[in-house]
């Protein structure tokens, strides 16, 4: 009879080690749930039902570690443990991300136009008094996960940061009509930068250095150059 005791419980403590999963957030609010293994000069290395897979950190918002607790990247893959966070969220907690990594934990939630409210579930009051909720503005909170497994993201940090790196760009005042009319300009394109970022635009003309183009209506907007060291793959579709 103990001899059955502990053979059953060495199963349950591999089922436990088995089934133990980490959760990857990325910073377009998708996540991976997976075993990571590690992490190396920038490069997440994760499994997957047993195959193994890379992602750059610059892509991740969040790694929830199943015995280690949150690792929160920044937009350049800079990490921080959280210390937010000191116990495991119930089924029945709403969890609210925040663009600064934080984690909370909440027994109800409402979202307005300017604000996420939500109340926190340390707190055992009525609901119904209006001192016990908190407000958070919406352009702090990246995204909200529900006990049924929904989410709503509130703030895409990886559109969000996409937009200032190409507002930063330096502008370059070039005519509509291309120069290189031979090269079938302007055309459609998904810029695959180095770091992996991609971005849609649309190329306007191009040199031995640089591409010339817009990422907003290409009737409207000014016209950026990007040298084309900086870009690892050009998919181009031609405008009709």
């Amino acid at each position: 009879m103990k001899k059955s005791f502990l053979i059953l419980s060495y199963l349950f403590l591999w089922t436990a080690i088995v089934e133990a999963q980490d959760l990857i957030i990325l910073r377009n609010g998708d996540d991976i749930q997976c075993k990571v293994e590690k992490n190396d000069n920038g490069v997440i290395s994760y499994q997957i039902e047993g195959k193994s897979m890379t992602l750059p950190v610059t892509q991740i918002y969040l790694i929830k570690y199943e015995n280690r607790g949150n690792a929160f990247f920044n937009e350049i893959g800079e990490t921080t443990y959280s210390t937010r966070v000191t116990t495991k969220p119930s089924k029945k907690d709403i969890l609210i991300y925040l663009c600064n990594g934080n984690e909370i934990k909440a027994t109800e939630l409402e979202i307005t136009a300017e604000y996420v409210r939500y109340l926190d579930s340390k707190i055992k009051l009525s609901k119904k008094s209006s001192d016990e909720w908190t407000s958070i503005p919406k352009e702090d909170v990246f995204l909200v996960r529900y006990p049924d497994g929904t989410k709503d993201i509130i703030t895409n940090l990886q559109k969000t940061e996409e937009e200032t790196q190409i507002e930063s760009l330096p502008k370059c005042k070039r005519p509509f009509i291309p120069i290189n009319k031979e090269a079938g300009y302007p055309v459609i394109a998904e810029l695959t930068l180095n770091d992996n970022k991609e971005i849609n635009v649309i190329i306007f003309d191009s040199d031995r250095s640089y591409i010339y183009y817009r990422t907003k209506e290409w009737q409207d907007g000014p016209i950026y150059r990007m040298n084309l060291n900086n870009i690892r793959i050009i998919t181009t579709i031609t405008l009709k």
